[in-house]
């Protein structure tokens, strides 16, 4: 998993990984533009390694609207869920192969 906030990781998705559950790993990392997810790219195959993994952006969209790339047809990414929790405020995750 792989989370996103604007400027920061964010820190919903570092909530997860104090839960401790074996199956989920938190990569605090930010990705803001599509270059910095095609960077990580390349360390995220290496860590599935042949398992069956599934990585996930976190977007806090509380402050941002999501990227327009994030929802493009070339995107790696595909909006999986989105819950609204007002006006303004919205948390989406995206999920990929990487």
């Amino acid at each position: 998993m792989l989370t996103h906030r604007f400027l920061r990781p964010g820190c919903y998705g570092l909530m997860l990984a104090e839960l401790g559950d074996p199956r989920i790993n938190v990569a605090p990392y930010t990705v803001y533009e599509a270059a910095e997810l095609a960077l990580v790219r390349p360390a995220l195959k290496r860590t599935a390694a042949g398992r069956q993994v599934a990585f996930f952006i976190l977007y806090e969209g509380s402050l941002y609207p999501p990227h327009p790339w994030l929802d493009s047809p070339a995107s790696p990414a595909r909006r999986v869920h989105e819950v609204h929790r007002g006006e303004g405020e919205s948390f989406t995750l995206y999920q990929f192969e990487p």
